[in-house]
């Protein structure tokens, strides 16, 4: 059951929220999409996959090894995309790491920009700077890693086109800077791009943009908003366009999405969503190093 609470309070403009010292680069590729934000530098280590501690918690291992298979340098381009990325800030999330037991993904390995269908699943992967950021996609699962080099990296699994099913996914990021994990896609007519994030780094999406209330849904609390993205890169091409987020509370990393129960409360204020193109469980990274596993179904 959806419980939806209209609040209409106009929060900190895009615009606002990301007019800091470093602007996001804007790019566009093979159908991504998507916006960064103000991030900051969890206190941690990587090494690979290695021991990491968040916002000051206890630390937790990761069993994670790294990824291995067949090198691929290129891939099936997309529509096109856009993804902004914000400015660096400190770091305040909570929560004590714990050991992953995540198994390593073992397949085909992509280390330049592409999309396309691989079995039963769709995935996108983009890059900034290609070579710094590897993809390795298995079934359901797939493993990334990534380096500074990489400069702005997003990459995921889910299907084309989505719908409104429920997504299950468990997820293990050891990151050491800006990163964040969201079901993420767009639709047409109208054409919006959408999120619904799962878990961040310092920068709350729901601060640079117009909240448009609350939901409660798989037992969060997540904060429904909107803002208008003008002549910006697409998948239909340089467009003016809505994007609607939600934006769980409390962090997560693994669980269900039901995705109606987030199309129910985006249209329950006023937030209508077209035809849908893909969506994607997406790890995202920008000027940061780190690594994630994530299975979806």
């Amino acid at each position: 059951m959806v419980t939806v609470k209209n609040v209409l309070v106009a929060a900190t403009c895009v615009a606002t929220a990301l007019a800091a010292p470093s602007q996001a680069s804007k790019r566009q590729w093979g159908g991504w999409g998507g916006n960064g934000g103000n991030w900051g530098q969890p206190q941690g280590q990587n090494g690979g996959w290695g021991q990491g501690q968040t916002g000051g918690s206890a630390a937790g291992s990761s069993n994670v090894p790294s990824t291995t298979g067949q090198a691929q340098s290129s891939g099936n381009t997309g529509s096109t995309g856009a993804v902004d990325a914000g400015n660096s800030g400190s770091a305040n999330n909570s929560g004590s790491a714990g050991s992953s037991n995540l198994a390593a993904v073992s397949g085909e390995t992509l280390t330049s920009s592409s999309s396309g269908q691989k079995g039963d699943y769709y995935y996108s992967h983009w890059v900034e700077n290609d070579s710094s950021a590897t993809m390795t996609i298995d079934g359901g699962s797939y493993s990334l890693e990534w380096t500074e080099g990489a400069g702005n990296v997003v990459s995921g699994l889910g299907w084309n086109p989505a719908s409104a099913k429920t997504v299950t996914y468990e997820a293990d990021v050891q990151a050491s800077g800006n990163w964040y994990l969201s079901l993420y896609g767009w639709t047409k007519s109208p054409l919006v791009e959408f999120y619904v994030v799962e878990a961040f780094g310092s920068y709350d999406p729901s601060s640079g943009a117009t909240s448009m209330g609350t939901a409660e849904i798989d037992g969060g609390t997540y904060t429904l908003l909107q803002t208008t993205r003008e002549n910006k890169p697409s998948i239909e091409g340089t467009s003016t366009f809505q994007q609607y987020w939600a934006v769980r509370g409390e962090h997560r990393t693994s669980g269900s999405i039901d995705f109606g129960a987030h199309i129910d409360a985006w249209k329950g204020v006023g937030l209508d969503l077209g035809s849908f193109d893909y969506m994607i469980l997406a790890t995202e990274g920008y000027q940061s190093s780190g690594s994630s596993t994530v299975t979806v179904s």
